[in-house]
Formats: C-alpha cells, structure tokens, sequence
C-alpha cells in the first residue's frame, strides 16, 4: 500500500481502490472499545459507508460487504426477540448513508457546475463493462496457486469466529473489540478475494491479502 507510484504505475495497485473497508472497521471497533466515542464514531464509519457509493463500484461491494459482516457479528449480542429488527436497523442505516452522500454529491455538483451529476455516463460505461465484450478479460493463472491459502485463511477466520460466538459466548462477549475487528476485516478480505477470483494473476495477489495479513 505504498503512497507513491512510479511513472505509469496504476493507481488502482493500492488503498485507493482496494482500502476504503478499513476506514470502517476502525472507527467501529474505536466505538466498542471507547463507548464514550461510540455515536461519532459510528457515523464516521456511516460516512465511509456512504462515501463508497460514488467512489467506484468495487470499492462500494467491498465496504457493503464489509459493514455488513459488521451488523452480523453483532447479533450474537442481540436478544433472540431483536435481532431481525437489529439487523433491518443496520441495512437502514447503510441505505440512508448512501442516500444522504448520493444527494449531498448531487447538490455540490449542481452549486459547483450548475448540472447535475452525469449519472448515465457512468451507467452506460457499468453496462458496458458488467454485459458488454469490454468486461471479457481472461489471463492465465498458476493451477496451485497461492490464493489457495488466503482463501483457507478466510474460511478458517468464519468458522473460527461463528465457533467463538455460538460456543463461547461470554468468552466472545467479552472481547468484542476484537471480535468485531475480526468479523470486519474476514468479511473485507472475502469481498476482496473475489477481485483476485475475478483476475487470477499470482502478482494480484499481494493486493487483496491484507486482510488475510
């Protein structure tokens, strides 16, 4: 994740595009281990949240993904009678953060431009890339690759982490920083992997293994 690129490097190698869940999963941690901080933190992490939704769109899955396993985790704290309304809670959370930032975007760029955002421009390009011939790439790839590994590194974090709260629940409740700091980056690096599952190049890798890391 360094901070400078050579010449004709592309950005896209680092945090820019792959380290926006980070921005989530530390403040919302900071919330659990300073309660007096809790409510802004969170919506410094509500921020993010609704930040991803005009950042680019593999940022958006990735930090989706990740405040999700975030609200997940948290249900094992819930009471049995809560927890679905807990869970809606969360969803409506994100989705007022992605409005609130969609809107906000809007009236910036209609006071700065006087128009609104191009919006088609960009779903026209989505289209083009997700249906189109422009999204078929293919490259080789090791048949043993490494990747075998990070993804056995996840696996074995969900099982490890649904083992601790369903087992041992006082044990988990106990440490819920850190079990929340884990349920956040297992379920950023799944979201993550699967950029490398997309594009299974051995140099991609080191990329999309800091969660594992």
């Amino acid at each position: 994740w360094a901070g400078t690129y050579p010449i004709g490097g592309l950005l896209q190698h680092g945090a820019l595009r792959f380290g926006l869940p980070m921005l989530v999963i530390a403040p919302t941690v900071a919330a659990f281990r300073f309660p007096r901080y809790s409510r802004p933190a969170r919506l410094v992490a509500l921020a993010v949240v609704g930040l991803s939704s005009i950042w680019a769109l593999e940022a958006f899955l990735y930090v989706t993904f990740c405040y999700l396993g975030i609200v997940l985790i948290q249900v094992a704290w819930k009471e049995p009678g809560s927890r679905l309304r807990w869970l809606i809670r969360g969803t409506l959370y994100m989705v007022a953060a992605w409005v609130t930032v969609q809107v906000a975007f809007a009236l910036i760029t209609l006071i700065a431009y006087g128009s609104l955002p191009s919006w088609s421009l960009y779903l026209n390009y989505l289209r083009d890339f997700l249906a189109g011939d422009i999204g078929d790439l293919t490259y080789d790839f090791a048949v043993w690759s490494r990747g075998f590994a990070v993804a056995a590194i996840y696996l074995a974090s969900v099982i490890g982490l649904y083992g601790l709260v369903t087992r041992l629940p006082e044990f988990a409740s106990a440490r819920r920083p850190a079990i929340v700091a884990l349920a956040g980056v297992t379920a950023y690096g799944i979201a993550l992997f699967s950029y490398y599952d997309n594009r299974s190049l051995d140099h991609v890798l080191p990329y999309v293994s800091l969660p594992a890391l």
